[in-house]
């Protein structure tokens, strides 16, 4: 009987695994809005400073808030984790904000999320006021100190680094999510951490939002603490006017990629059928104000590659390239139109991405036609001209899988995702299972699968590694895929909030035999191995060719990768719209002491034709030649 290996993600591990999203090559939105416009909203130039390694910025849109916060009103709300399972949380409003823009107890929230709903295994926050205006919260992993008065907080000593990305899924991609870890550690001899656990300070005052205390407790907005302790670690809490909803980075299989980091299904339907936004065509100043400000925070601090796209910050952004006033816009359509088109023709890169439209604007008709208008103007809009010209070349017989050429001396392993298995898989029998079906579970048992009939051909010399539809997927595979060709595996990546980074080594136990480093834990030096990367190799189908030019344990045939280096995390705004992130862990290129993102992808070794990627015979004879290796 079949052993079923993935499909069931638990709410830890869909929290705390590494993910290099997979592009989406079609580039259509489902469930969006219709195309028609009005104006709407104010303008105004932003300002910024520097803080934590990363530039940050800030806005002066007009209606900031006065600086005497209180609570007015409070009320009970529901948490939906998925459509059986819902907790209580207490929501506060006050007289500035009014009653779009709720707040949350900060000790109360981050106790029972992180210590309770999430089982991660944080201390209960210790609350210290340090004076008037600053209380230090610790826990056995992190201090945070907020500053009331000047509206900051600061991350002073981060252990586990649980804002922004977790230091467990930056710097441990593999073992991030505690399954089968015993065949994959550490190799401490080598793995080094550059200006490791780095502090940053969040300076809410250049984006006018408050936090405030009252009796000595401080508070937040909802959607805010979603943002900094959430958002990076894979999910999100999308509010609706009403209650909150999980927004999970897992919560859809890799059939669709536009769906992950949203809500989906039964969940999503009652989301946005229970919403008092619902199809509302206008929305309150405080909350288009707020969402315009926490956008700019959001985008500011934790998109990836703000710095890498030379961004000053994107309230200057907005406004240089005409964005800002229908952001801003009471008229709920203007907003997500405007939205649309800045994802659409500015935004995207193969990661970030529109996934779903507010409550505001859900029952009218696409934006399909209008996002794919932007989407074609788009430079990255290659990624997917490229995949369907391959789309047409390959035949069935290169669909994921292994070809021998005729003469038996090469072998072609063709896989299109990158997944790792959420069960042990060591009992596995690759032979109950299709090479399709394994590449869209897990790499590595499709590799055990080919690697298996490999060896049962004595006379293969070479091996090659097709990435050239490979969109990516699950960062954590790849130790796995590399022991293959490398008994040194690597990964490089650094924190584009924080500024650390990690050069971390690996060793695996391939045979899983219990013990690391024998002869059955990698196939260095038994065959001649190569990948094969196409224009369309992105995410972590641009990672394994990074990490592959750096050690040298293959060679390099075919195109440029097409790039994408950031881990892939999601943002919902505070009107409820939400979106596809290239979030603040990077991939990052290693030669010697110096270190580069390989967004713009790894070239080759060697170039090969096109033409000839699903032609095993033209391939033998090109990797057959000893000038083609390095």
């Amino acid at each position: 009987m079949k052993k079923k290996i993935i499909f069931a993600v638990s709410l830890l591990s869909a929290f705390t695994l590494a993910a290099c999203n997979m592009f989406d090559p079609v580039g259509n939105l489902s469930n969006q809005t219709n195309s028609s416009n009005t104006s709407g909203g104010t303008t105004s130039s932003g300002g910024g400073t520097s803080s934590g390694g990363t530039s940050t910025g800030g806005t002066s849109t007009s209606g900031g808030v006065a600086p005497d916060l209180a609570i007015t009103s409070s009320r009970t709300a529901k948490v939906y984790v998925d459509i059986d399972h819902s907790y209580n949380i207490t929501l506060y409003f006050t007289n500035n904000y009014g009653t779009d823009i709720p707040y949350i107890n900060f000790k109360d929230v981050y106790d029972y999320y992180y210590g309770g709903l999430f089982e991660i295994p944080v201390s209960a926050l210790t609350k210290t006021k340090i004076d008037s205006d600053r209380y230090q919260y610790s826990s056995n992993y992190d201090t945070f100190v907020f500053n009331v008065k000047e509206d900051t907080l600061s991350d002073t000593n981060p252990s586990l680094g649980i804002i922004a990305i977790n230091e467990t899924s930056n710097h441990v991609p593999y073992v991030a999510d505690g399954i089968e870890t015993e065949y994959v550690r550490f190799n401490t001899t080598k793995t080094t951490l550059v200006n490791p656990k780095h502090g940053i300070e969040f300076n809410f005052a250049n984006y006018h939002i408050d936090i405030f205390a009252s009796e000595d407790e401080v508070y937040m907005p909802l959607t805010l603490f979603s943002t900094i302790f959430f958002s990076a670690n894979g999910g999100n809490f999308a509010y609706n006017g009403k209650d909150l909803y999980l927004a999970n980075s897992f919560a859809a299989t890799n059939n669709g990629s536009n769906t992950r980091y949203s809500i989906v299904g039964d969940l999503e339907t009652k989301f946005f059928n229970e919403s008092p936004w619902k199809n509302k065509s206008t929305r309150s100043q405080q909350l288009a104000t707020y969402t315009y400000n926490e956008l700019c925070f959001q985008l500011d601090y934790f998109y990836g590659l703000k710095s890498f796209r030379s961004v000053s910050t994107f309230d200057q952004l907005f406004t240089s390239r005409g964005y800002k006033d229908g952001l801003c816009s009471l008229n709920t359509l203007t907003y997500e139109q405007k939205l649309n088109e800045f994802v659409g023709a500015w935004l995207y890169e193969g990661h970030s991405g529109y996934i779903k439209v507010s409550p505001f604007q859900i029952g009218t008709a696409s934006l399909s036609t209008s996002y794919n208008s932007h989407y074609s103007e788009n430079p990255y809009s290659q990624l997917s001209s490229t995949y369907w010209a391959l789309d047409s070349l390959r035949s069935a017989e290169y669909e994921p899988g292994l070809v021998i050429s005729s003469d038996n001396k090469t072998a072609l392993i063709t896989f299109d995702t990158f997944m790792k298995a959420q069960v042990d898989t060591t009992d596995i029998d690759v032979d109950d299972y299709t090479y399709a079906e394994l590449d869209g579970a897990c790499s590595e048992l499709l590799f055990r699968k080919a690697f298996k009939a490999i060896k049962a051909n004595s006379s293969i010399e070479n091996v090659v590694i097709s990435l050239a539809m490979n969109g990516g997927g699950m960062a954590d595979s790849i130790p796995w895929l590399e022991a293959y060709m490398t008994d040194d595996p690597i990964f490089v990546t650094q924190n584009t909030l924080r500024g650390d980074l990690s050069d971390v080594h690996y060793q695996v136990d391939l045979n899983r035999d219990g013990v690391f480093g024998n002869a059955g834990d990698t196939y260095k030096g038994q065959y001649n191995f190569f990948l094969l990367t196409s224009n369309y190799s992105f995410s972590c189908g641009n990672a394994l060719p990074t990490f592959v030019k750096d050690t040298g344990m293959a060679t390099i045939i075919g195109e440029t990768s097409g790039g994408g280096s950031c881990v892939v995390g999601g943002l919902v705004t505070a009107s409820g719209t939400t979106l596809r992130l290239s979030a603040t862990s990077q991939i990052l290129r290693k030669s010697g002491l110096s270190y580069t993102p390989n967004e713009e992808g790894i070239e080759p070794d060697f170039t090969f034709p096109r033409a000839n990627f699903f032609n095993i015979e033209a391939i033998n004879e090109f990797v057959s030649n000893p000038a083609h290796r390095i």
